[in-house]
């Protein structure tokens, strides 16, 4: 019988998009991508963080082609919950809550596989302030994967089960008790690779819980990233609003500036207004993603 909870590794020439939540965008992405340059540096692999903090299915169906599909992605693994759960959970039935996230997921993963992309799913650790929950968003995510897993003959990195042990030994959750520390993530990406097959790291040495060295390049890109993945937000976010222009012009100012970090003010600030008043097209900042990430490589290469 398969073993649906390990994701086979990624094989060579895949572009490997992960999908999702806040919960997938950040560190521990790029901590798979340093790894997987390493391992297999003709490899050709490329690994993108397509999550978008705030996310949900039904704003991934929106804007898949803006974003995941500019990639042109082969395989894409699905890490959605807590948004979508913690929406649905209003009609206050768990078997409800359930069957709507599921059809939201599915609907996802049919939209993605149209596109010829294989799907792998992944669901979040538990977390103390969640297992509290009568609607717990990490059980229902962790029950629905597996499921999807099942239906659509593929894969699922369960980090419910997987991370489980860990949780409580080490400083894994953010105080909000939703996120991981940038310790928790380089656990998470730990598992997901030893869940690949990989027997680079030990589960019971005291080396799997420090945080994984990143390279200088990848530590590069994930500045980057994040900066994009930030300008983005806040775009999409502001320019679905019903205020005027020069309402949402303002509403940028004050909340790009914020994230955006010193020299990049110019640049947020002015493309969050083209968005706005033009047609957004986001192949830009993928363009300049894309490029950015091959030229450190190239560099990598030649150290």
């Amino acid at each position: 019988m398969k073993n649906r909870k390990m994701i086979p590794v990624f094989p060579p020439n895949s572009r490997v998009c992960f999908l999702g939540d806040s919960l997938t965008s950040g560190l521990w992405v790029e901590y798979i991508f340093d790894f997987y340059l390493e391992k297999f540096p003709h490899g050709n692999i490329r690994i993108y963080d397509t999550g978008i903090g705030g996310g949900t299915c039904d704003y991934a169906l929106a804007h898949n082609d803006e974003d995941l599909f500019t990639f042109d992605p082969t395989h894409v693994v699905i890490n959605f919950s807590e948004n979508d759960v913690g929406a649905l959970s209003a009609c206050g039935d768990y078997e409800e809550t359930k069957r709507l996230y599921k059809n939201g997921m599915k609907a996802l993963t049919d939209q993605v596989k149209a596109h010829g992309c294989t799907v792998y799913y992944a669901c979040p650790p538990p977390t103390p302030s969640r297992e509290k929950m009568s609607i717990n968003p990490r059980k229902i995510a962790h029950e629905v994967t597996c499921e999807l897993a099942e239906e659509y003959d593929t894969y699922v990195c369960d980090m419910y089960e997987l991370a489980a042990p860990f949780v409580g030994r080490y400083d894994f959750t953010d105080p909000d008790g939703c996120h991981m520390t940038d310790l928790g993530k380089s656990i998470f990406a730990k598992l997901f690779l030893t869940s690949q097959g990989f027997d680079d790291f030990d589960p019971e040495s005291e080396d799997f819980g420090t945080v994984m060295p990143l390279s200088y390049d990848a530590d590069h890109r994930l500045i980057f990233d994040n900066k994009i993945r930030c300008i983005w937000l806040a775009m999409r976010t502001i320019s679905t609003t019903g205020d005027t222009t020069e309402a949402k012009v303002e509403r940028i100012r004050q909340r790009l500036f914020t994230r955006a970090d010193g020299a990049w003010d110019d640049f947020c600030y002015y493309r969050a207004v083209d968005f706005i008043e033009l047609y957004p097209n986001m192949d830009f900042y993928r363009e300049m993603l894309e490029r950015s990430t091959d030229e450190m490589i190239e560099k990598a290469k030649k150290k």
